[in-house]
């Protein structure tokens, strides 16, 4: 399993297609703290999308 840290994050989230915080700055920005709520809250998103999807 590899690690989610900071640049970790910043790479991921773009292939992801974010590129700014829910709040509007910039993912290079802020803390990792921050990153990473973002990241789980995509995922999370990602997931009940796809649970409406199939149902």
């Amino acid at each position: 399993m590899q690690t989610l840290d900071k640049n970790n994050l910043i790479n991921r989230l773009p292939k992801m297609g974010i590129y700014h915080t829910s709040d509007g700055r910039n993912i290079e920005d802020v803390s990792l703290y921050t990153l990473m709520w973002t990241y789980i809250s995509v995922k999370c998103d990602a997931a009940r999308a796809y649970g409406e999807e199939t149902q």
